[in-house]
């Protein structure tokens, strides 16, 4: 649409591993998976968002607390239809995506990704 800004991201996936601190941190400190460190790093002129079972597609610098949710399949068509209109708000139309192939735990995430 002709006038209207779509942004690019980069984005990764949170992780299981997390500061179990109860005070609001922002996500890319809460998560402490090596790959959060690695993607934020790489991400260079790319906003940096990190996909959350809990929290959806959100920006890293977001405050968050703790907490212990992860996405099961039964979920995954909710949490794209969130995602996608996460995407939509944000004016989001391109994602450079980093994850591990073949992990199982990152399955889902990747699923409800495409299907946003």
């Amino acid at each position: 649409m002709f006038g209207i800004k779509h942004t690019e991201i980069v984005c990764t996936v949170s992780g299981s591993c997390k500061d179990k601190h109860a005070h609001p941190m922002p996500a890319y400190r809460r998560y402490v998976e090596s790959h959060i460190v690695q993607v934020r790093a790489h991400a260079g002129r790319y906003p940096f968002y990190i996909l959350s079972g809990l929290y959806g597609l959100i920006p890293a610098d977001k405050m968050i607390r703790n907490y212990d949710y992860v996405l099961v399949e039964d979920k995954v068509g909710e949490f794209a239809e969130r995602v996608r209109l996460q995407m939509a708000r944000r004016r989001i139309r391109t994602i450079l995506y980093s994850h591990a192939p073949g992990t199982t735990d990152w399955g889902v995430y990747t699923r409800a990704l495409n299907m946003a």
